[in-house]
């Protein structure tokens, strides 16, 4: 019998009003997940999906019982959960903290009622691990399991704006007193046992920590774990281990819910779905195709936006039979225009290949209640319209607000990015420098999420404490860890692709604001001395400052075939000296995300050939 791939996604966002519980967006990651797995080989027919009034914990638990039934040995199979997540009183005392993780069914309330509800509908962490471990059993040591759970599982330690999915509430009466410790979420996983199928759970926060929503970029809010999943998998070409997995997850979470912490269990030397997970994201199927309008069957989740160029590809005849332009790009699915009328004999089977991307939308979702606003709303109105903002009410990235006539402008992490009182003599100056902050917010939010891999352009670094008076004296590296202000660092590259390789580095702090760290211009370097041959080393024979604010900081090395001119465009504001024609692809760019006109713009994509990046990312504290 041959294996085959399933799948159950759970997805519960309308709850019921009675139960107390907020309504989130689940039902939005669906989508995401399906095609995410869609494109490495799970078919339709095999993924089963439950949402909302569906998925009561019995809906749940038939929902479990079906997929271990329809499971054979061999199988690959996934369970993704989105939902609300609480805590509940440990019923075996296996918990540290005495309390149990549970997912949220939608016949789940909030509230702890000693005569109506003890949390008898929560489904608990020992209850999937006991259902886990079963299906592990049944598809055996040649099977797989992937668990992806997009709630919280308890915690306040993230503040922010954006809607949650839990809640800090346990369910256990009000005078329980959890034990002193914590723990880490471990919903589903089991002792390690070579009779059973290897599992990896991935979690989108720690036990310790809410888990927030985000916006995909059709301005749905999303899980930020589900978007990241299926943004990291969509784009894959190629199998990864799931310690690589964990870290792609991590560093596109870093990019869309800095605060947060994903979590993993997992075997670290084992691969995604076995290794069996591969593809080539080359050719896409066509939905319909009209005289000149073609409908295909890929869109932004992987990365195809509105004017991106398409080959259509007559597999029959095994030739190109046209080209044209997205005009209009959704999550899954795009427009295309031909350049000419389209005829396809019948029965003849057509693909599509893109063969020029152009780079993502710039753009900052922010949120305003003119009405709540005051004396500022007439200036906000005139800023929310600028093409580069999309208003939205909730999930935003930036949250502008209005008390005792003080304007405020916050991140969804509750950073406070400006503010200042009103002054009627001040309102053209108040408009620019609103638009500035918002500008300069989305910039470093879009190149903390710009990421290019090339195995050409490959340069790795590392960012590695020492002694401020004598930078000789090394302390630790400090990728993903915490560093405080004060401190000083230096940067060690080496060039690991197969081509030669100038570099740049920026750095984008907690705020977004970016700085050009190398070339160090103010210390008489230019770009075209950042140089490495394949196998060749570069330390900085100088150190770095470590300074506010704090929060989760980026630097992102930028591989290139040529030098960059990034410190003049840092400093005219994204002016191009070289102009558009000559500049590299990078410049174009990193010169558009300065610009206010970005909706409608075009900037193709820099392709593997010419530029590779490489990030890390630390916390700054005090």
């Amino acid at each position: 019998m041959v294996a085959e791939k399933r799948g159950l996604i759970i997805a519960i966002g309308d709850y019921p009003s009675e139960g107390l519980w907020p309504k989130i967006s689940s039902v939005n990651d669906i989508p995401h997940i399906k095609s995410a797995f869609n494109s490495i080989g799970f078919i339709d027919d095999h993924i089963m999906i439950i949402k909302d009034s569906q998925a009561t914990k019995a809906g749940i638990l038939k929902a479990f019982q079906k997929l271990m039934d329809d499971s054979q040995p061999g199988d690959l199979v996934f369970i993704h959960y989105s939902g609300h997540g609480q805590q509940t009183v440990d019923a075996n005392g296996d918990e540290i903290d005495g309390l149990d993780e549970a997912i949220v069914p939608f016949n789940s309330p909030l509230n702890y009622d000693d005569l109506h509800y003890r949390g008898e509908n929560l489904i608990t962490d020992d209850e999937i691990s006991d259902i886990t471990f079963r299906l592990r059993e049944k598809i055996g040591t040649e099977g797989q399991l992937l668990l992806i759970m997009d709630s919280c599982h308890s915690g306040s330690g993230t503040r922010g704006s954006g809607r949650s999915r839990g809640t800090d509430k346990v369910m256990a009466p009000d005078n329980y007193k959890p034990k002193s410790g914590s723990s880490e979420p471990n919903m589903g996983v089991t002792i390690d046992d070579d009779n059973v199928a290897p599992m990896a759970s991935f979690f989108g926060a720690s036990s310790r920590e809410l888990n927030y929503e985000t916006l995909d970029d059709q301005i749905n809010p999303v899980g930020s774990l589900s978007y990241a999943f299926a943004s990291v998998i969509s784009k894959m070409k190629n199998t990864f281990s799931y310690s690589e997995l964990y870290e792609r997850i991590k560093l596109k979470m870093k990019s869309i819910a800095p605060n947060q912490n994903p979590q993993w269990e997992g075997p670290s030397d084992g691969y995604f779905l076995g290794g069996q997970a591969t593809k080539e994201m080359v050719l896409y199927s066509v939905k319909s195709i009209s005289d000149k309008k073609v409908i295909v069957s890929v869109g932004t989740l992987s990365e195809v936006y509105e004017g991106s160029v398409i080959e259509l590809y007559s597999i029959d005849q095994i030739k190109v039979i046209g080209t044209g332009e997205v005009t209009a790009s959704y999550l899954t699915s795009c427009e295309v225009t031909m350049d000419g009328t389209i005829v396809v004999e019948q029965d003849e089977l057509i693909k599509v290949k893109v063969i020029e991307r152009v780079a993502a939308p710039i753009s900052c979702q922010v949120s305003a209640e003119l009405s709540e606003l005051g004396n500022w709303a007439e200036i906000v109105e005139e800023v929310i319209i600028e093409p580069y903002i999309k208003s939205v009410e909730t999930n935003a990235e930036i949250f502008i607000t209005s008390e005792d006539d003080v304007i405020k402008l916050k991140d969804k992490q509750g950073t406070i990015l400006y503010q200042k009182p009103y002054r009627e003599s001040r309102l053209k100056g108040y408009n620019f420098q609103i638009k500035k902050i918002i500008l300069s917010y989305m910039q470093g939010g879009y190149m903390r999420d710009f990421e290019s891999e090339s195995q050409n352009l490959f340069v790795e670094f590392d960012m590695v404490e020492v002694d401020c008076n004598d930078k000789g004296i090394e302390k630790k590296s400090i990728h993903d860890n915490s560093i405080s202000v004060g401190s000083c660092i230096k940067i060690k590259a080496k060039n690991t692709g197969t081509k030669p390789a100038y570099f740049s580095v920026i750095d984008i702090q907690p705020n977004n604001v970016i700085n050009l760290v190398i070339p160090a211009v103010s210390l008489g370097y230019t770009a075209s001395e950042y140089y490495l041959e394949p196998g060749e080393e570069f330390e900085t024979n100088y150190s770095i400052e470590i300074g506010e604010p704090y929060g989760a900081e980026v630097m992102k090395l930028i591989a290139t075939n040529e030098p960059l001119d990034l410190a003049n465009i840092m400093s005219t504001n994204g002016s191009l000296s070289r102009g558009i024609d000559r500049s590299h692809p990078f410049e174009n760019l990193f010169s558009a995300t300065f610009q206010n006109n970005t909706r409608g713009a075009k900037v193709k994509k820099p392709n593997v050939e010419e530029v590779g990046t490489t990030t890390k990312y630390f916390n700054i504290i005090k």
